[in-house]
C-alpha cells in the first residue's frame, strides 16, 4: 500500500528511519542561505576583533543547535515519518516550535546576518527597519501578549483536522503550515527570552498561559475516544499502532515535552530575574 502526501509517494512497508529524508530544494536551499549568512556575519565580526558587537561562542553554539534541530525536523526524518504517523507530526512541529525556535532566538541571528550583507543591503534593510510603520508593526506583533495570542492561534488552526488534512494533500499548504508555525514560534519566544525593560514577570505570565492552555486542550484531546484525523487512514498500522493510539501518542507527547519546555523556560527566566534583583541591590544600595 502506498499513501499519496505533500511530498510524493511513501510506501509504508519500505519507509523507516534511513530513507525517511525529505530533500525538498526550496528547505535546503532557505536552510543554507540562513545557515551561510550567520556564519558570514560571525566570521566577519570575530575577524575585525568585535565579538562584543557579535554573537559570542554561546550565541554561536545556540544558533548551531536550532539549525540542527530545523534539519531534525524538515529533512530527516521526521517530516517524512510525519505523513504516516501522527505522532511523528506532532513530534515534528515540537521540535519546530519548541526546540528550534528558542535556540535560534538565543543565537541571535539578525545582527550576524545583518553583518554579513554588502553594504548596499544593509543601508537597504536599515532604512526599511527604522521606517515608522515598520516599527509600529514589529512593535505590536513582537509584544509578550500578542505574540502569545499569535502562537495560539496559528497552533490550534493548523492542528484541527481540516488543517492537517490539507496538509497532507498539498505540499503548498503543507509548506505553509511549517512557515507559519515556525514564524509563529519565533515571534513568540523572542519576545518571551527577549523582554522588553527586563519585563521578566510578563514572559514568565505568557509562558504559564501558553502551558496551561496547550495542556487543557492536549489532555481534552488525549482523553477522547473518537479518531478524529482521518486523513491518516490506517497508516499506523504498519508501525503497529492503531489510528487511535497513534493520535494519543501525538497528543501526549504534546502535552509532556510542550509542557517541559514552557515550564523549564520560565525556570530558567525567573532564576535570571532574580540574579537580576540581586544585582541591583547593591548598585542601589551604593548611589544611596
Amino acid at each position: 500500500m502506498r499513501l499519496a502526501h505533500a511530498h510524493g509517494e511513501v510506501s509504508e512497508a519500505t519507509l523507516d528511519l534511513w530513507s525517511a529524508w525529505t530533500l525538498d530544494p526550496l528547505v535546503l536551499a532557505m536552510l543554507a542561505v540562513a545557515a551561510g549568512l550567520y556564519w558570514r556575519g560571525v566570521h566577519s565580526a570575530w575577524r575585525r576583533g568585535a565579538r562584543r558587537a557579535g554573537p559570542g561562542p554561546r550565541e554561536v553554539s545556540a544558533f548551531a543547535a536550532g539549525m540542527a534541530a530545523l534539519v531534525l525536523s524538515l529533512v530527516w526524518p521526521l517530516d517524512a515519518l510525519g505523513e504516516v504517523l501522527f505522532s511523528a507530526h506532532m513530534a515534528q512541529h515540537l521540535v519546530l516550535m519548541n526546540v528550534a525556535a528558542p535556540l535560534l532566538v538565543l543565537g541571535a541571528p539578525l545582527p550576524a546576518m545583518l553583518r554579513a550583507l554588502p553594504r548596499a543591503g544593509q543601508r537597504l534593510v536599515g532604512a526599511m527597519v527604522q521606517a515608522s510603520a515598520w516599527r509600529s508593526g514589529w512593535r505590536r506583533l513582537s509584544g509578550v501578549a500578542a505574540a502569545t495570542v499569535l502562537q495560539q492561534v496559528v497552533l490550534w488552526w493548523w492542528h484541527t483536522p481540516r488543517g492537517v488534512a490539507a496538509a497532507l494533500a498539498d505540499e503548498r499548504v503543507h509548506i505553509a503550515m511549517h512557515a507559519t508555525l515556525l514564524v509563529a514560534a519565533l515571534l513568540f519566544w523572542t519576545a518571551v527570552l527577549r523582554p522588553r525593560a527586563r519585563r521578566y514577570w510578563a514572559s514568565i505570565a505568557a509562558l504559564a498561559v501558553t502551558l496551561k492552555l496547550s495542556g487543557l486542550v492536549c489532555i481534552t484531546l488525549l482523553l477522547l475516544p473518537a479518531v478524529r484525523y482521518t486523513a491518516y487512514g490506517r497508516s499506523a498500522a504498519a508501525w503497529g499502532l492503531s489510528p487511535a493510539e497513534d493520535e494519543q501518542l501525538g497528543w501526549g507527547l504534546m502535552m509532556i515535552v510542550g509542557s517541559l519546555s514552557y515550564l523549564a523556560a520560565a525556570i530558567a527566566l525567573f532564576a535570571l530575574w532574580f540574579l537580576v534583583l540581586e544585582r541591583a541591590q547593591p548598585a542601589a544600595a551604593d548611589r544611596a
